[in-house]
């Protein structure tokens, strides 16, 4: 999302200093569940909310739904609704300067000629699955204090998401901020879409090239055009250990749902698996 312009570490958090439990086992998270009965949704939510809502499921319109969801979502903590795009560029992570002490899978790091040091986003990076637990990373709005001018307090920070529609509305989702989206503000891009207060940009493979795009310097024998994905047959296309995460999120995000979502502390998963 960005370009390396910033490496003095101004404004650093203590967000990778966060841990959890580890338990091999089991999730830190417990999974929100669900059944469905009869046209009805039934949500038991974790034991944080101490809620159990009957929803009918949203009629075509998704007026009823959308409406009761809403209702559940603020009661539980939550805020939004948050807009949401998804992205791989193969940058470097804005974040990486302000987090402490510097997560180790965030980039590869290539010495070039005159001592240059260029940043590509590591696979770690993107969307992957745990006890049916979505993870991942993703580039914010300014509104979640994440910016060029003045700190980034937000970088580090994990949220909670819960999807309004679409293929992972009953999905636990959980991401840390990882980078700055600066396009992402309020009102309409030049791409159309419609920003909210909040945006999430997700890191997924395959989710097209931003602003900042290095994967043509990353991975040269892949095309440009190779990199918006739009069925997961395509994902073959992207290099071998992006695929998985590619067919995720075409499989549960590929369109731009909106979200509800509440600062956690970081589950040890995504911790170990970007090394904080």
């Amino acid at each position: 999302m960005e370009t390396l312009e910033d490496l003095s570490g101004d404004g650093e958090t203590e967000a990778c200093l966060i841990e959890q439990p580890r338990d091999s086992g089991t999730s830190t998270y417990p999974a929100r569940r669900s059944w469905r009965v009869a046209g009805f949704a039934v949500l038991a939510v974790a034991p944080w909310a101490a809620l159990v809502v009957l929803l009918r499921e949203p009629a075509a319109s998704g007026v009823f739904g959308l409406r009761a969801t809403k209702t559940l979502e603020l009661n539980d903590g939550f805020r939004g609704p948050a807009s949401t795009t998804r992205y791989w560029d193969c940058s470097y992570q804005h974040c990486y300067a302000h987090m402490s002490p510097k997560p180790s899978k965030f980039h590869y790091e290539k010495l070039e000629l005159g001592g240059n040091v260029t940043y590509f986003a590591r696979p770690e990076l993107g969307l992957f699955e745990q006890w049916g637990h979505l993870f991942g990373t993703v580039a914010v709005s300014r509104s979640l204090d994440v910016n060029f001018r003045w700190g980034s307090k937000g970088c580090g920070k994990c949220y909670d998401l819960k999807m309004q529609w679409g293929n992972a509305q009953y999905k636990d989702l959980t991401v840390m901020a990882t980078n700055f989206c600066p396009e992402c503000n309020k009102g309409k891009s030049s791409w159309g879409i419609n920003y909210l207060d909040w945006h999430f940009d997700f890191a997924i493979p395959g989710g097209g090239l931003g602003l900042s795009p290095h994967c043509q310097v990353q991975y040269p024998w892949v095309k440009s055009q190779d990199w918006l994905v739009t069925h997961t047959w395509n994902c073959r296309a992207l290099p071998k250990e992006l695929q998985a995460s590619c067919e995720l999120g075409i499989t549960f995000l590929p369109d731009y749902g909106n979200v509800f979502f509440k600062e956690v502390p970081c589950p040890w998963i995504l911790l170990d698996r970007l090394g904080c």
